[in-house]
């Protein structure tokens, strides 16, 4: 049985976040989603919810995922 372990999503929250972790033969990914302001928790839950959704298909793949 394969474990169900959520793919990690870096928020970048600043160009740090980003250097260390967009490294070397890597695709980054980044998805600009709603200021919370625009939006509300239970939006940007399921906006993040979509995000790791779509990094478990992509797990064999060249591919990490960021949001902002």
């Amino acid at each position: 049985m394969k474990a169900d372990i959520p793919p990690t999503i870096h928020e970048i929250y600043n160009q740090k976040v980003y250097s260390e972790n967009c490294q070397g033969n890597t695709i980054c990914v980044i998805s600009f989603l709603p200021n919370i302001y625009e939006s509300n928790a239970k939006e940007r839950q399921g906006y993040l919810k979509t995000l790791v959704d779509v990094a478990k298909k992509q797990r064999n793949s060249p591919f990490s995922f960021y949001w902002l």
